[in-house]
């Protein structure tokens, strides 16, 4: 006998005990760093087991690579030192769109994962965990190599 089951609702995986809202990898692309925020949003599809975790988790590579993509790009032309800063501003955009758009495909299995029963756990100390240990070692690292500006934008 087959059960009733709603196309939009989620598929919980084993992770599914580690289910945030999505505010709060998208609020740790904006404090911590695009690259763990993006990463945490695409391990919290997988754990949710939305219906678009693979548009997700492809948002979220492409939001990295096309980062990664604009940085070498970047480094590649030469600028000077004020006008690279300001060419930073796309790359950092590219990733707060990324995060944006795939927070918001994720919002709503979130929200019928929670109907269902499922329990949202708090992200905010992962969130203060990140601002507060990763941020600072990260922009340390990066005062002494050019390329680990990548994972603190």
């Amino acid at each position: 006998m087959s059960s009733y089951r709603i196309l939009d609702e989620p598929r919980p995986s084993g992770l599914a005990r580690l289910v945030v809202d999505p505010m709060w990898p998208l609020l740790a692309c904006m404090l911590v760093s695009g690259s763990f925020g993006l990463a945490w949003l695409a391990f919290n599809g997988l754990a949710v087991g939305s219906v678009t975790r693979i548009r997700e988790i492809t948002i979220c590579v492409l939001g990295i690579l096309a980062s990664v993509g604009s940085f070498v790009l970047l480094a590649a032309l030469d600028l000077d030192k004020p006008t690279l800063r300001y060419a930073y501003l796309g790359v950092i955009v590219l990733k707060l769109a990324a995060a944006y758009w795939a927070s918001g495909l994720q919002q709503r299995s979130v929200e019928l994962f929670e109907y269902f029963g499922g329990k949202k756990q708090a992200g905010m100390f992962v969130l203060l965990a990140g601002m507060f240990l990763l941020r600072p070692m990260l922009t340390n690292a990066a005062k002494d190599s050019h390329w680990l500006f990548l994972l603190v934008i």
